[in-house]
């Protein structure tokens, strides 16, 4: 692990703790949000939200896992570089391996990791070609092209990687093929865009109980407090009252009552019936 010294008594802290994800209004070095923060911060808001994943096999813990991977692209010096002042403050195995980093999206950088990763553990290269794309939109671009990033920004990956997967709980990606990989495809497309929406608004990631904390468990356990909030907070909570159609009408119609008795789960749901059953 790449490291950068603070002071004689403090531990050292890995170099990638100083990467950023969001910078201050304007660039210019001042106030900004770590990527390590930004990348727990999605996975808690995935793990607030309910898991689109369930019926596929996917463990809300191991969904968490893929949707804070979705900006890992971020550890890379082209981007570092976009704020001039937070990259002179890097220290110099950022600032060293970045000078020949040609300009390329991080969400590509971030679904070429990921392939390689579910590649590396034997997952075939359609499935993880899949998967890695559901990263790839997540800001509706679909160009795949991505190079290699600097030495020392791989080792950063990794890192996070191996971060993400410690606070989590989780070891490795899951490498089984979904039985409907369209499907599955879609659902973690949109959950990772929903994540990452609500992970970035400002008053998510300035909340004062997610400040002046540098452990990343900890940080877990407060951002999952924090997150826990949002789903309410933007409406998104399901209304679980019972109908009531004797509001309406004398007598629930059969295919009113199968909808009243039914546990439909949120989703778009298509009914064809014949003209005035409803």
């Amino acid at each position: 692990m790449i490291v950068d010294s603070t002071t004689a008594t403090d531990p050292p802290r890995p170099c990638w703790w100083q990467l950023w994800a969001k910078s201050g209004q304007g660039g210019g070095g001042g106030n900004y949000h770590p990527l390590w923060k930004h990348l727990i911060d999605a996975a808690a808001v995935s793990l607030a939200l309910p898991n689109p994943l369930t019926r596929f096999g996917w463990s809300d813990t191991q969904t968490a896992l893929f949707v804070g991977l979705h900006d890992i692209g971020k550890a890379d010096g082209a981007f570092q570089r976009q704020d001039a002042d937070l990259f002179k403050s890097l220290p110099q195995a950022y600032r060293g391996t970045a000078a020949g980093d040609a300009r390329c999206r991080h969400e590509r950088l971030s679904a070429r990791f990921i392939r390689n990763k579910l590649t590396e553990a034997g997952s075939d290269s359609f499935t993880a070609s899949a998967l890695a794309r559901a990263v790839l939109a997540h800001h509706g671009y679909w160009d795949e092209a991505a190079r290699d990033v600097g030495g020392a920004y791989a080792k950063a990956q990794d890192e996070l990687c191996c971060m993400l997967e410690q606070v989590l709980r989780i070891t490795g990606l899951l490498t089984a093929v979904p039985d409907d990989l369209s499907a599955f495809g879609m659902r973690l497309a949109g959950h990772i865009v929903l994540c990452d929406w609500i992970a970035s608004n400002e008053k998510f990631f300035t909340d004062s109980r997610l400040k002046g904390i540098d452990d990343p468990s900890a940080y877990l356990v407060k951002a999952k407090d924090v997150a826990s909030e949002w789903p309410l907070h933007l409406g998104f909570e399901r209304n679980r009252e019972a109908g009531k159609p004797t509001c309406i009408v004398e007598s629930a119609r059969p295919i009113q009552q199968a909808l009243l008795t039914t546990d439909i789960p949120p989703g778009l749901v298509i009914i064809e019936a014949p003209m005035g059953e409803g």
